[in-house]
């Protein structure tokens, strides 16, 4: 489920390893949805579970392929080529997002599990970890959301980088921590521990702002210049059409010393370059904004214990 949301929001190219992109989607659908087409590899039969038969996802794909070698080699009418953008994976990656922010542990709708431990190695130690949802918005929207996970020591000090972090979020064997172990690590601590995180979570969303923002002034200030040279090309040849027309050069390419008083209608193209310019313009400003972050959305903490009797 992360694996994929994290996939959708990135800007660098969509999983390009075909196979783990395949396993991946596989494993969201279950095994029951879809079968391997006999005498094919890299084929399958998909009958869509209801609960992700959104819009523009058919309920079966006879044959269906997530390998880009098999779309090469197949028509598109016989073999349907499932992308990461791909309404089927859309659909996945919404249910997804769903189920993370309820934190409903499955499906059936069960009460939502926002406080969990874990044993981690006698050699870690003691410590929260926090989860939050970040976005970034700014012209014309949501432009990244982010899964934080922040981790705080007993003392307050902020443990290991988000992306390091998530590794304590994968389904291996949890164990057991009694509630004395918790109690006795955890408790007067917790509110604590929690604002250094949401502190260091709106901290990490003010950089990655800050990043975007000067990213895409560079990227604005390049769009500006091919703006102004392109303006600047075609209002050259206007006016070099307008001479044509009015007689101003004649047939040997001499300047004429009488000329047509008919316009011919260039005032009112030089308006639509203008306008054009100033259109795109405001296009150019609006994809440059990048605002404040709201604060970010808590989803849950993973309590993390080290095994052995120093618990």
């Amino acid at each position: 489920m992360r694996r994929i949301l994290d996939a959708l929001d990135t800007p660098e190219p969509l999983l390009p390893d075909d196979e783990s992109f395949e396993r991946l989607v596989l494993e969201m659908l279950g095994a029951k949805a879809a079968t391997p087409v006999p005498g094919t590899e890299g084929i399958y039969r998909i009958e869509v579970p209801w609960s992700y038969r959104g819009e523009g996802v058919e309920a079966v794909y006879p044959a269906a392929t997530f390998r880009r070698s098999v779309a090469a080699r197949t028509r598109p009418e016989e073999v349907e080529y499932i992308t990461p953008l791909h309404p089927l994976v859309r659909a996945l990656a919404a249910d997804a997002r769903r189920r993370l922010l309820l934190v409903y542990p499955n499906v059936r709708g069960l009460p939502p599990r926002r406080l969990a431990a874990r044993i981690v190695p006698a050699s870690e130690v003691p410590s929260a970890l926090f989860t939050w949802l970040g976005r970034i918005e700014g012209g014309g929207g949501l432009l990244e959301e982010h899964l934080l996970t922040i981790r705080v020591g007993l003392d307050g000090g902020i443990l290991g980088a988000p992306e390091e972090n998530l590794r304590w979020l994968e389904p291996d064997e949890a164990g057991e921590v009694p509630r004395e172990a918790l109690c006795s690590l955890f408790e007067g601590r917790f509110e604590a521990l929690r604002e250094a995180a949401r502190a260091e979570a709106e901290r990490w969303l003010a950089r990655r702002a800050e990043e975007l923002r000067a990213h895409r002034r560079r990227q604005a200030d390049i769009l500006r210049q091919d703006l102004e040279r392109d303006v600047r090309d075609r209002l050259r040849e206007l006016d070099e059409e307008e001479r044509h027309a009015r007689g101003m050069i004649d047939s040997t390419g001499q300047q004429s010393l009488f000329a047509e008083l008919e316009d011919h209608g260039f005032a009112a193209r030089r308006e639509v370059v203008r306008e054009y310019r100033d259109q795109r313009s405001a296009e150019i400003a609006e994809f440059e904004q990048v605002s404040d972050p709201p604060p970010p959305r808590p989803l849950g903490a993973l309590f993390l214990v080290p095994e052995g009797p120093a618990r």
